[in-house]
C-alpha cells in the first residue's frame, strides 16, 4: 500500500473559525501572549518586508489524473492566496500483475510566509484575521471488488480519498531563533476530510474468509478565534519578531486493486480558491 501523506502541521493544535462551501469563514487566530496591552499596531495589504517561500508538488499514476487549472498564488500586495485543482481516480480497464493496479493522484499546494512585527518591551496580544471561503466538491463511489474464488487466492480492493485546507501562524524571535512559547489561544483552522474502503479475500485452505474495512473522517474547525488561556510571555523590543504562517491546500485520490476487478469506483475532488473564493489575510493586530 502508498503511504499517505499527512500534513506535519496538524498536530500543532487548532484555531477557530468556520467555514464551509456555501459561506464565509472568518478566521481570527488569537496569539495572546498577555491579557494586557502594550501599545497597538495593524498591518494590512500591502505587507511589507514579508518573506515567502511557495511549495508545489504533483504526483500521479495509472489512471489517476491531477489537473491544476489555477496553480497556487499568494501576493503580498493583495494578502490573497489563490488556487484552483482537481484530482481523479478510477480502476484501470487492463491490470496486469502489478501494472496499472494502483491508480493514484495527489497534489499540495502551500505559501509560508514570515511578516516582521513591530513589538514595545512586556506582554502583546497577536490577532491574525482570515477570511476563507474555498468552494469544495467530492464524489466517492466505492465500487464493487470481485475475483477469484478458487484455492488458494488472495485479493483486495482500496478506495482512498483525503482532503485539507488550513491556514497555521505561529510567533517567531529571529534574534534568539526560537517560537515565542505560548499556552493559549486558536492558532490553526482546517478544513478536512478522508474516507477508505478496503475489501480483502482469502482463499487458502478451502475455507474463504471476506475482510470489508471502511472508515473515515470530517473535520472544520469550531468556535470564532477567542481565547482560551494565556501568558505572562514578555517580549523585547530590540528583538526582530516575526509571524510565521502557513496556508495550504493539498489533496489526494487513491483506487488501488490486486489480484482483483475493481468495477466502478471513482473518486473525484476539487477546491476552488479564485476570485471572491480566495483566501484573504485580512489583517494582523498587535495590541
Amino acid at each position: 500500500m502508498r503511504t499517505r501523506v499527512w500534513s506535519a502541521s496538524r498536530a500543532l493544535g487548532r484555531l477557530g473559525a468556520v467555514g464551509t462551501a456555501g459561506g464565509v469563514g472568518v478566521v481570527a487566530v488569537l496569539m495572546v501572549l498577555s491579557p494586557l496591552a502594550a501599545g497597538a499596531h495593524t498591518y494590512k495589504a500591502p505587507y511589507t518586508g514579508m518573506v515567502t517561500s511557495p511549495y508545489s508538488y504533483q504526483a500521479q499514476s495509472a489512471c489517476g489524473s491531477t489537473s491544476i487549472s489555477s496553480p497556487f498564488n499568494w501576493s503580498s500586495t493583495t494578502g490573497q492566496a489563490s488556487f484552483a485543482g482537481k484530482v481523479t481516480s478510477k480502476p484501470c480497464s487492463s491490470v496486469v500483475g502489478s501494472v496499472g493496479g494502483d491508480s493514484y493522484a495527489y497534489t499540495s499546494n502551500e505559501a509560508q510566509l514570515a511578516l516582521p512585527l513591530k513589538m514595545t518591551n512586556g506582554p502583546h496580544n497577536v490577532t491574525v484575521n482570515w477570511k476563507l471561503n474555498p468552494v469544495i466538491t467530492q464524489t466517492v463511489t466505492n465500487g464493487t471488488c470481485s475475483g477469484s474464488l478458487s484455492t488458494p487466492t488472495y485479493w483486495y480492493c482500496d478506495l482512498y480519498q483525503y482532503r485539507e485546507v488550513y491556514v497555521y501562524a505561529e510567533l517567531y524571535d529571529l534574534t534568539n531563533g526560537s517560537y515565542v512559547p505560548m499556552t493559549c489561544c486558536n492558532y490553526y483552522w482546517e478544513n478536512y476530510n478522508y474516507s477508505s474502503n478496503e475489501t480483502e479475500f482469502y482463499n487458502f485452505s478451502g475455507t474463504p474468509s471476506w475482510y470489508n474495512y471502511s472508515y473515515g473522517y470530517s473535520y472544520i474547525s469550531p468556535g470564532t478565534g477567542s481565547l482560551y488561556d494565556n501568558t505572562t510571555w514578555s517580549l523585547i523590543r530590540s528583538h526582530a519578531y516575526y509571524l510565521i504562517m502557513y496556508v495550504e491546500v493539498s489533496m489526494e485520490a487513491e483506487t488501488y486493486s490486486y489480484g482483483a476487478t475493481f468495477s466502478g469506483a471513482f473518486v473525484s475532488m476539487s477546491v476552488n480558491m479564485l476570485g471572491g473564493h480566495a483566501a484573504l489575510l485580512s489583517s494582523v493586530v498587535v495590541s
